[in-house]
């Protein structure tokens, strides 16, 4: 199970991933039940998905009949922080998915089909793999050697993230 600060860190962790990959493509991120990533408010996911089962001011948690979705939200500190516009606080960050009836994929398929394979270790230390496609905004994670995703994870391009960061001022 997850601690309630890890995904916390890792959708951090993301976002600057995303600004360290740089600037490629031009399309709107991967939705997820009419959530976008970089677009949606708070409210407009409440609207699309209900009641959470657990939220704070800057994640919302839900629990449906396919699994746990956990929802990432920008706050005023994220966007200080990482020197981004303003007007993302309170716009989906990410979008964590959690299925209850993981699908296969077939990891070399799956391989060209993205952009970058990670490796790191879950907040269970379990050790895990991940494909990413920063120009889609999406990143299938898998742990040890399965070929059933444990997490899809929506986030916004790196195109599009780019735009709302903000310029380095002058020294």
């Amino acid at each position: 199970m997850l601690s309630n600060a890890a995904p916390f860190f890792i959708g951090r962790f993301i976002a600057a991933l995303v600004i360290a990959f740089g600037i490629s493509g031009n399309a709107l991120g991967v939705p997820w039940r009419g959530v976008v990533p970089l677009h949606s408010t708070k409210a407009q996911a409440r609207a699309k998905l209900g009641k959470p089962t657990y939220e704070t001011s800057d994640r919302m948690e839900f629990t449906t009949r396919d699994g746990k979705v956990v929802i990432f939200f920008y706050t005023t500190e994220d966007t200080q922080n990482l020197k981004l516009a303003p007007s993302l606080a309170g716009k989906v960050l990410t979008i964590y998915v959690y299925p209850k009836r993981p699908r296969s994929y077939d990891p070399a398929q799956l391989k060209k089909r993205t952009r970058t394979v990670g490796r790191g270790v879950t907040s269970e230390g379990e050790t895990m793999v991940s494909y990413d496609d920063g120009e889609r905004g999406i990143s299938y994670h898998f742990k040890k050697e399965e070929n059933k995703v444990w997490r899809i994870v929506y986030y916004a391009p790196r195109a599009e993230f780019a735009r709302f960061k903000l310029e380095e001022p002058a020294k």
